[in-house]
């Protein structure tokens, strides 16, 4: 929805004759365009619950009998800007303008906004507004033509309003299970943003400044409602309204848990039921291949993956996907053969250490028993 005030829109205090319109001079024309870079406040659509003004008129008066300008000739006053919405503390480019005939005339422009002016010609003038802080300020043009003043307003809104914000802890939850709601928005400029929770099924909270949370006990008939944090901001005499996104509340009463873990060699059952008047009919698959829900089965590799159940009756079907893990533990053959060498090796390593034992043992029992021998022959050679 957009701001019932058309942004640069111009407003007359004179009705003028069909094809009489006030010229815009071309530097004005190119003054707007370079202010036109100012940034927007924001980007998403606003409410605004106030009507703009409306523009006074008055009949346009004949010239004179000899067909030269006099006092009692039409003419009329305009004022447009870049933007009538700009961020708080930002800049903006004004226009004012007249179809008065008189090389006197005067165009001038108030305002209780810091006010430069960038430019002027016969009939008009440029002004920039420059650390705009007012929420609402008024900007009037006017002009003294041959002796006769009009004014033509034009109405400036300053703001910074952030997005709502709704955070749900665990928007899929179980029936009659806690579910806490928080909505906040961060600091506005001018201050008093205001708050409320609401949903599709429930009353909405009332407004409040500052963060709103509930906790609720999630019940069966909350499955599927939508929830939404909304926002409003007054400004002058507007009120401006945004709201967040919205997050739906799903709810599994735990018949049909959308994942479920298997081991690979177990009888297991593919867990999932359904509730309805008349009692629906549930028939399940994985890759084409029907399942009965409930029978069961011994778990293999092949049941990893997702399977699809539909759950139907008389008035109308209802779908959920179903994530199987099976887990198994394979017969590592590296590992086995890796302990067989260790073994091996291990056997063989103690049997060399051992013969290399018993090696030494005899040998060095044959150095003893040689020098036995040669120490009796000596002893009997002696004796001789």
């Amino acid at each position: 929805m957009r701001c019932p005030w058309p942004r640069g829109s111009s407003v007359s205090v004179v009705a003028t004759p069909r094809g009489h319109h006030p010229a815009l001079p071309l530097v004005g024309l190119l003054l707007l365009a370079q202010a036109g870079r100012a940034a927007r406040p924001s980007s998403s659509p606003l409410v605004l619950s106030s009507p703009p003004p409306v523009p006074s008129s008055s009949p346009p008066v004949p010239s004179s009998p000899r067909g030269f300008p006099s006092g009692d000739s039409p003419f009329s006053v305009s004022v447009t800007g870049t933007t009538s919405e700009v961020p708080y503390g930002g800049a903006a480019l004004i226009n004012c303008s007249t179809t008065c005939a008189d090389p006197d005339a005067t165009v001038g422009l108030e305002t209780s906004l810091t006010k430069e002016e960038a430019a002027r010609g016969q009939g008009w003038l440029a002004v920039r507004l420059s650390n705009i802080t007012e929420p609402s300020s008024d900007i009037v043009c006017y002009c003294s033509c041959f002796g006769r003043r009009k004014v033509s307003s034009f109405r400036m809104l300053a703001y910074d309003f952030p997005e709502p914000v709704l955070l749900v802890r665990d928007p899929n939850t179980t029936c009659n299970q806690p579910v806490t709601l928080r909505c906040s928005a961060a600091p506005s400029r001018p201050p008093g943003v205001q708050l409320r929770l609401r949903s599709r099924r429930r009353p909405p909270t009332p407004w409040q400044e500052g963060a709103v949370s509930v906790e609720l006990t999630a019940r069966e008939e909350d499955d599927g409602d939508e929830f939404a944090c909304d926002a409003q901001l007054r400004v002058g005499s507007w009120v401006l309204n945004k709201s967040s996104d919205g997050v739906k509340l799903n709810l599994d009463d735990g018949s049909c848990p959308p994942s479920q873990n298997w081991t690979e060699g177990e009888e297991v059952t593919l867990r999932c039921q359904a509730r309805g008047n008349p009692w629906p009919h549930v028939a399940c698959d994985k890759d084409g291949t029907p399942v009965t829900p409930g029978l069961r089965h011994v778990a293999t590799r092949a049941h990893t993956g997702t399977f699809r159940c539909q759950a139907s009756n008389a008035l109308g079907t209802a779908k959920r996907n179903i994530t199987v893990w099976v887990q198994y533990h394979d017969v590592n053959v590296g590992l086995i053969v890796a302990v067989v060498l260790v073994v091996v090796l291990g056997a063989l390593a103690s049997a060399g250490i051992a013969y290399g034992i018993y090696y030494r043992e005899k040998k060095i029992q044959e150095y003893q028993l040689r020098e036995r021998q040669r120490r009796m022959e000596m002893e009997q050679r002696r004796l001789a």
